[in-house]
């Protein structure tokens, strides 16, 4: 990308590169350009310009999100990474200093797609659903190789945010685009989310056309139909 814009690459470009096109945020005086599934962010400067690759002064070792959570209370910053070579994904918290000082590998099978997730008092949401990696859409060059797979079950995961086990709850085969709240109430856990009907490609089908339609649900419990409880 930096050579379409005419800048010269400053040293070895890095692993999984890609143009961090999805969110920008600020952060600790930097600003950051975000991307999911591989990349690291990239810094830019005050003109937009680029800086370079950012990997949190040496501390995030692979994929980042490209939706964080920042905590203004505790001064972290959170993010769960997902990539399609890992058998997990990653619950990543960067302290006020700007470094990861804890990762919490969560396994996961079939390398679903997490483009967004919740964070509560106490409490890291992950949104596990059927849109999972696909080799074969990889191979065939398709803009975004995730589909739809019957067979990988919709579930969350609460896990704490100091580290540990998620538990895990299955709820109906639904996909999300994002976030919007997330908070404990007594025993439960809430989540305001927006929803595609199932199924969710993840890209457009074969036409052209997009093949998903935005739903804004008010209040969505932990388990559509029920709660979730965090505590055994």
């Amino acid at each position: 990308m930096r050579l379409r814009l005419g800048e010269p690459y400053p040293g070895p470009v890095p692993p999984d590169d890609f143009p961090c096109n999805t969110h920008v945020i600020g952060h600790r005086g930097r600003l950051l350009a975000l991307q999911e599934s591989g990349p690291l962010p990239y810094e830019l400067d005050k003109e937009l310009g680029t800086v370079g690759t950012y990997d949190f002064r040496g501390t995030l070792e692979g994929a980042f999100t490209a939706h964080t959570k920042f905590d203004a209370h505790t001064g972290e910053l959170h993010a769960i990474a997902y990539y399609p070579a890992w058998d997990h994904v990653r619950h990543l918290v960067v302290d006020p200093a700007g470094r990861v000082p804890r990762t919490t590998r969560i396994p996961v099978a079939d390398a679903p797609m997490i483009h967004d997730f919740a964070l509560t008092e106490n409490h890291v949401v992950v949104l596990d659903m059927p849109v999972t990696f696909d080799m074969a859409a990889a191979g065939s060059g398709a803009p975004v190789p995730y589909v739809w797979n019957t067979a990988h079950p919709a579930r969350v995961g609460v896990v704490p945010r100091a580290g540990g086990a998620a538990r895990w709850f299955e709820v109906d085969p639904v996909y999300y685009s994002h976030t919007l709240n997330a908070y404990e109430e007594g025993e439960r856990i809430v989540v305001d989310m927006t929803n595609f009907p199932a199924p969710f490609l993840a890209a457009q089908d074969f036409t052209g056309e997009p093949v998903a339609r935005i739903h804004l649900p008010g209040r969505v419990p932990l388990g559509f139909h029920g709660s979730w409880i965090p505590d055994a």
